[in-house]
């Protein structure tokens, strides 16, 4: 049988105390904070958050109702009500003009200045040019066609010029006059390098550009060249997306066109195929503006 263990051996009461017992100091004791302070405390941060959702419930409030009133406003009533107001200011200076017995075109036309002027003369040409003056034949369409495509199109003058810098370079050696082949090309170098566009980049062309023909077939190309079949040469990444943009902008284009009329669901069904539809048509176009009473009125129920 285990023997029981003893009890444990408490320190005798006269135990003296160490000397680093009664040496080391005691730490100042933090006095306890007071319930009243807590309370206060969250009570200041509690009225605080209160403050901020208020703010924040009535800037939201705010949003709520200035996005409303931006939905209910109508583009095309914004632009309606504008060109009404310059309608009127435009009849109130008209009428205050003959008021005072003066011209009004002309007052209106002493605003204007002359680039004002001869802007408005070259849209005006323009126009006059664009002028569509009816169907001839496809030529004439692929001409008009071509026209406004080259007036679309945005060339790079720098990258131009030092092709042509290039191009007049390898052409002075075969030039007949060295001297002035040579003078242009530097003219021509000079002018790129600096971006000067005043330059007359053809003064030297009497006697370079014969040369700088035969020597680079691919810049002063002829109506005879075969440059563009180049299989050297690459297009940048840039003119290929130019090219791709342009053909997805004709497409888009294309395909928003269609000379088939849309089918309309709500007309009256009053053929039985696709050729008695087409036949109704022309007989609706001749006969309809003397029928319409009539029919309205079987339509009613109160014909004779």
């Amino acid at each position: 049988m285990p023997r029981p263990l003893p009890p444990p051996s408490a320190p005798p009461a006269h135990a003296p105390k160490t000397p680093a017992a009664r040496s080391s100091p005691r730490a100042p004791r933090e006095p306890a904070p007071r319930a009243s302070t807590i309370a206060a405390d969250k009570l200041a941060r509690f009225s605080k958050l209160r403050t901020l959702r208020a703010e924040s419930k009535a800037l939201n409030k705010t949003d709520v109702h200035a996005e409303h009133a931006k939905s209910k406003d109508n583009p095309k009533e914004l632009v309606r009500q504008k060109r009404k107001l310059q309608e009127a200011e435009e009849l109130l200076a008209k009428t205050t003009a003959e008021r005072e017995g003066q011209d009004y075109e002309r007052i209106k036309n002493l605003e204007y200045t002359v680039d004002d002027v001869e802007r408005w003369e070259d849209k005006l040409a323009q126009k006059e040019a664009r002028k569509d003056l009816g169907f001839t034949d496809f030529t004439q369409v692929a001409a008009k066609k071509y026209g406004k495509m080259i007036a679309e199109l945005k060339p790079d003058i720098s990258k131009y010029r030092q092709q042509r810098e290039l191009a007049l370079a390898r052409a002075a050696p075969l030039s007949s006059d060295p001297a002035a082949a040579a003078a242009a090309a530097a003219g021509a170098a000079g002018a790129a390098a600096s971006g000067d566009h005043d330059f007359d980049a053809d003064q030297g062309d009497a006697a370079v550009l014969p040369a700088a023909a035969a020597a680079d077939d691919a810049f002063f190309r002829s109506a005879h060249s075969l440059a563009y079949a180049d299989p050297s040469h690459t297009p940048s990444p840039d003119a290929v997306e130019r090219l791709a943009r342009d053909v997805e902008k004709q497409q888009l284009k294309r395909g928003k066109f269609s000379r088939r009329r849309a089918f309309d669901e709500d007309a009256d069904v009053t053929y039985i195929n696709e050729r008695n539809m087409r036949f109704n048509k022309k007989i609706a176009r001749a006969y309809d503006k003397y029928t319409a009473e009539i029919k309205a009125n079987f339509e009613r129920g109160t014909a004779l």
